[in-house]
Parts: structure tokens; C-alpha cells; sequence
């Protein structure tokens, strides 16, 4: 991208770096999460009342369980 709207467009230091290092790191980020959740869930390493990074479960269903518990 240019640095300023009037510079000469021909000039190579007129032109300002663009880095995509950002998205990329998110999409690597995506990638491996996706990639461990699914080993997890494979592999059975992911206890039955996990209810952090996993799919349809929240703080309410956590809290549903202990007040079950309690009962």
C-alpha cells in the first residue's frame, strides 16, 4: 500500500509493508484446536463432567450438576 495518496506509485519506498502474520497465526490457532479437541474426544481423555472448551456446555450446565449433586 502506498504511504501517502499523492507519492509516486513507480518508487518502491513509497510503499508500506502489508503483514498477515496475524491472520495466519489465527488460522494455525484454529487448526490445532480443532486437530486436539477431536484427539481428546477420540481418545476419551476428556472427563464426563468437563464442561470448559467443549460443545454445548457452559457454566450452566456445570452449575446444573453441582446442584444436582447437592440434592
Amino acid at each position: 500500500m502506498l504511504k501517502k495518496v499523492n507519492s509516486v506509485s513507480s518508487m518502491l519506498a513509497n510503499y508500506r509493508p502489508i503483514l498477515n502474520l496475524c491472520f495466519l497465526s489465527k488460522i494455525l490457532e484454529w487448526v490445532v484446536a480443532k486437530q486436539l479437541s477431536v484427539f481428546l474426544a477420540n481418545n476419551n481423555f476428556i472427563d464426563v463432567f468437563q464442561s470448559a472448551y467443549c460443545a454445548h456446555h457452559s457454566i450452566e450446565t456445570a452449575l446444573l450438576n453441582v446442584h444436582n449433586d447437592l440434592l
